[in-house]
């Protein structure tokens, strides 16, 4: 490096050399003063240049060769399944047992008495009651029947149907019973035909209603609740009373069980 840095320093020297001595051919005048130039006139002298630009455009393509090679694949071939065995014809089922609609259960919250009567006879009216007697601690009992009941639009019309036991209603069957008790006493209306059992909550087909009159054929107690037993308890004593029985919706032929008993302690 020193040498050529040398080398270089001595070529600078012998340049500077030239550019201020004579420029002849002899090596030995370039380190001589310079010769004095002769004195000229310049003239102006206008030189065109021109420097000619070239210009390359290099266009390059590219050829794609997609070259596409198959290679098959071996078919696998399928095992046979072994052949099954013929199942055996299922086995017939026996029929479904058939269904059986639940038995039509009358309710019955009272035990038959053993004087208990039969209805008897067109006994529609107060003047045509049947009489049951005198009401003792024995307790009366007649079982009826309704071959023509009423049938009302809804519930609460049936509820609020009334019959007349004065009249004679060709339409509508009611069954009128007289008897005599000097004690208060309870009368209940049951054991209705077409009334399914239990469990709760009770269905029953048929709407009975109960009254009781007195002697003067005025209304003392009534039950017409659409319930599957019908009560309806005197506190007051007298001589004669009525029992009026009818019904306001359900089936015709219906049939009922009336009830008569001394409240407990008389």
């Amino acid at each position: 490096m020193k040498k050529f840095m040398l080398f270089l320093f001595l070529l600078l020297l012998i340049g500077a050399a030239y550019m201020t001595g004579s420029h002849g051919t002899d090596p030995t005048q370039w380190f001589l003063p310079p010769t004095p130039t002769p004195t000229f006139t310049p003239t102006n002298t206008a030189t065109a240049v021109f420097t000619p630009t070239a210009t390359f455009t290099y266009t390059f393509t590219a050829t794609a060769t997609a070259t596409m090679t198959y290679t098959p694949v071996p078919k696998k071939v399928a095992k046979k399944a072994p052949k099954k065995k013929a199942a055996p014809p299922p086995k017939k089922k026996a029929p479904p047992p058939p269904i059986v609609a639940p038995e039509m259960k009358p309710i019955c919250t009272g035990p038959n008495l053993p004087s208990a009567v039969a209805k008897t006879g067109a006994n529609n009216t107060f003047a045509t009651a049947q009489d049951l007697s005198t009401l003792t601690g024995q307790g009366l009992q007649v079982k009826g029947t309704l071959t023509t009941v009423a049938h009302a639009a809804d519930t609460a019309a049936a509820d609020a149907y009334k019959v007349d036991p004065n009249l004679a209603n060709s339409d509508l069957d009611v069954d009128v019973y007289t008897f005599s008790v000097s004690s208060p006493f309870l009368a209940v209306l049951d054991c209705y035909s077409h009334v399914q059992g239990r469990p709760n909550p009770l269905y029953q087909e048929e709407n009975y209603h109960l009254e009781i009159y007195d002697a003067n054929f005025q209304l003392v107690g009534s039950s017409n609740q659409n319930n599957p037993v019908e009560s309806v308890e005197i506190s007051g004593t007298g001589n004669k009373f009525y029992a009026v029985v009818y019904g306001v919706d359900g089936k015709d032929g219906g049939s009922y069980r009336l009830t008569l008993t001394l409240k407990e302690g008389q």
